[in-house]
């Protein structure tokens, strides 16, 4: 979206190249970014990996400190 907003203001025989770098750019960072991206605990659990399901959720739902794991209450593994 942001590439069209540029493109809107851009849109003439010279500035074009740049809308271009700029979501060829944005691209490759989202591809290099995209393998930090955590699964979701349901797909992990739904693919039989409860114990990285459960990795995942304590790392994404548990407060430091927190005694009561709210894992347990969203997402109880014996469904």
């Amino acid at each position: 979206m942001i590439t069209q907003l540029l493109g809107l203001r851009m849109a003439t025989p010279t500035l074009w190249r740049l809308v271009l770098l700029f979501s060829s750019v944005a691209s490759v960072v989202q591809l290099c970014l995209s393998q930090f991206i955590v699964e979701t605990p349901v797909w992990l659990k739904q693919n039989g990996k409860p114990e990285d399901s459960r990795a995942v959720q304590t790392v994404l739902f548990q407060e430091p400190g927190d005694p009561e794991s709210i894992c347990d209450h969203y997402f109880p593994l014996d469904q």
